[in-house]
């Protein structure tokens, strides 16, 4: 299946072409497994970043709806008013509230961003850290 890791079954003509070459010092299990760790990490962290872009997208999309309800529910009043002062004064609280809510919107996302790139980061850190650590136990 594409997007996942490929089990033990898809990965035996690879295995077998490798154990009839025959190079000194390269044990081909060990470098089988290297590389189905290095695809799974991938794939987790794919799935990892994935999940940010949904988080990002639902909080702009929130965000997006919330500034637009403000601004249906504003603009009848604005609308009613006759006198020019009035409206201009209308215009402007409106666009100061527009723009705090694009400024809390903006922290929002950069907050979202940032804990989804940390997430794919400790999950490629993880993959490093048990590679180093398998590396320094065979001999």
């Amino acid at each position: 299946m594409r997007g996942t890791a490929p089990d033990d079954s898809e990965s035996q003509p690879y295995a077998k072409v490798l154990a009839l070459l025959k190079y000194r010092g390269l044990d081909t299990d060990q470098w089988l497994d290297a590389h189905r760790r290095n695809m799974e990490s991938l794939l987790a962290a794919r799935a990892t970043m994935l999940k940010g872009v949904e988080d990002v997208s639902a909080s702009h999309a929130r965000a997006t709806r919330a500034m637009l309800d403000r601004v249906m529910t504003e603009l009848p009043e604005m609308l009613q008013t006759g006198r020019y002062e009035d409206v201009a004064r209308l215009q402007t609280e409106m666009a100061a509230k527009m723009l705090d809510a694009a400024m809390v919107n903006l922290r929002s996302l950069t907050a979202v961003i940032t804990r989804s790139n940390l997430d794919v980061l400790q999950v490629l850190g993880g993959v490093i850290d048990q590679t180093f650590k398998a590396l320094n136990q065979k001999p």
